[in-house]
């Protein structure tokens, strides 16, 4: 999450960082580009006798088909955003009260805890890369790079050090709810949109664009 000091509201009109102009700025460049040239080129059309029709009505079916399509997107994004957001607190939540736990009733060094609260750290920061599709971080995770899931062999290896490390089978139950919760959590954070619910947006919006498109080349 990006925290910043608190911006007024015209400075947040330009805010460039943690926003998404940064991806749509070709797609944004193109379509003004079109209107400048759509604009220049109705005096050329005027002047050789070509009367352009311009109506209302498209340009209202065309905004709306694209208003439909943006709520959908939007509320996706947002209830995306959220779930995300609620998850990754919960996967942090559940490895603080295991690190509590191994502390407090593991009957080890310092020195060996601080190797399972190594791997669970580099857990969480090889399942950030991973979500966004970035390398394994070199420095916590170097045994690790070579895996197709390194975050299966990590938690594999906190298995076995709890295993080996457990004081006695009713705190390992415990270690292994801890884990199990862990597990899920990932699970459902990797889990992408699907690929149904995209086809069936583009069924729905693709018409009323094709639709009001095609009236308005006719028109023209």
């Amino acid at each position: 999450m990006i925290v910043r000091p608190e911006q007024t509201w015209f400075r947040k009109l330009f805010s460039w960082r943690g926003s998404i102009m940064r991806k749509i700025s070709p797609q944004l460049c193109f379509f003004i580009m079109l209107n400048i040239a759509y604009l220049f080129m109705l005096p050329l059309l005027h002047l050789h006798g070509i009367i352009v029709k311009e109506s209302s009505f498209y340009f209202i079916g065309i905004s709306i088909s694209i208003s439909v399509f943006l709520g959908f997107r939007n509320n996706t994004a947002w209830l995306r955003y959220w779930e995300a957001r609620k998850l990754w607190g919960d996967l942090l939540i559940v490895n603080r009260s295991l690190m509590r736990e191994i502390m407090t009733t593991t009957q080890t060094t310092q020195q060996e805890k601080k190797v399972v609260l190594d791997l669970m750290v580099t857990y969480c920061e090889t399942l950030k890369s991973k979500l966004r599709h970035g390398p394994v971080p070199v420095c916590r995770a170097l045994d690790y790079q070579h895996l197709t899931t390194p975050c299966n062999a990590l938690l594999q290896n906190i298995s076995q050090w709890l295993y080996q490390h457990r004081p006695n089978e009713f705190v390992y139950r415990n270690f292994n709810t801890y884990l199990n919760q862990i597990s899920a959590i990932s699970g459902r954070l990797r889990a992408y949109q699907q690929h149904a619910y995209s086809l069936r947006l583009l069924a729905i919006v693709a018409p009323y664009s094709g639709y009001f498109s095609a009236q308005f080349i006719r028109c023209c």
